[in-house]
């Protein structure tokens, strides 16, 4: 694939060369675009970890869905090595963004939200996760556009979880250690009959 009309980062390129060899570990010859995602994810940046996790989403748990899918992606039998036609599709609409962004180049960042924006595939697999694949865009939209501290003064905070008046398993079972803060910590109890000579 001819990458001279991108204007990559080092890490984008890598990211590139990278999904070949993850097709590679799969048995796959054609690239697609969950080789690119998931040899993206392997990354350590900043948008991308920090909107995944503003979203609630493990990326340790992304990669291993993304595993899974493509143990069970099958493909015809090929003869040789390919990138798939989306894959141009991401990088061309990746450049726009970034041209409207008014970056001089092109992230793993840029590329993680062509293809979120783009594959519906990949949309789909999200959406399966229970993942609001909506809000997942605009965040990435708003963090790569404005960075992450406005990102985060932006989104509306989450409410505290509410604890419940009774735990389900309080209601059945006894609270040792409600029972050690009452009676002390030195006293053994709840085996009266296994120490009993």
């Amino acid at each position: 694939m001819d990458l001279s009309n991108y204007n990559l980062t080092p890490s984008s390129k890598k990211a590139i060369e990278d999904s070949i060899e993850v097709a590679e570990k799969f048995g796959h010859l054609k690239v697609i675009d969950l080789h690119l995602m998931m040899s993206i994810l392997q990354f350590n940046h900043a948008n991308i970890d920090y909107v995944l996790e503003y979203n609630d989403i493990i990326k340790d748990g992304l990669i291993k869905g993304i595993i899974y899918a493509l143990i069970n992606y099958k493909e015809p039998r090929r003869k040789k090595a390919i990138f798939a036609p989306e894959i141009k599709e991401i990088l061309d609409y990746a450049k726009s963004k970034a041209v409207k962004f008014k970056d001089n180049y092109i992230g793993i960042d840029h590329i993680l939200l062509s293809i979120l924006s783009t594959r519906e595939e990949v949309a789909n697999f999200l959406i399966s996760l229970e993942i609001d694949i909506n809000k997942l865009v605009k965040d990435f939209e708003n963090c790569i556009s404005k960075g992450f501290e406005r990102v985060s003064a932006q989104q509306q905070v989450k409410p505290p979880v509410k604890p419940q008046e009774t735990n389900e398993i309080e209601s059945c079972c006894e609270n040792l250690n409600e029972k050690i803060s009452k009676r002390g910590t030195f006293e053994i109890f709840g085996r009266d009959k296994e120490i009993e000579l």
